[in-house]
């Protein structure tokens, strides 16, 4: 879903989509480290993606783990 806001993400995330391919071996390489924080900050830095529109009612989607969490604002269209 996300990737619609990340500029070429696709080249981005290229070494980590190539880990999923049948019959690979998984292994997380420094390019792979690197992909994942490039796309990481590219998620994080922009602070509004799109502009709110107070018709539409919002939503919060989270994300846990005894490591950290995370949350995005979001609305239905939007």
């Amino acid at each position: 879903y996300y990737r619609k806001f990340v500029q070429d993400f696709s080249q981005i995330a290229h070494p980590i989509t190539s880990l999923m391919r049948k019959g690979k071996k998984f292994v997380w390489w420094d390019r792979c480290e690197q992909a994942f924080r490039t796309l990481k900050e590219c998620l994080t830095i922009v602070p509004i993606l799109v502009v709110s529109d107070p018709q539409y009612e919002f939503f919060v989607c989270t994300d846990a783990s005894l490591a950290g969490l995370g949350g995005v604002l979001m609305q239905d269209g939007k």
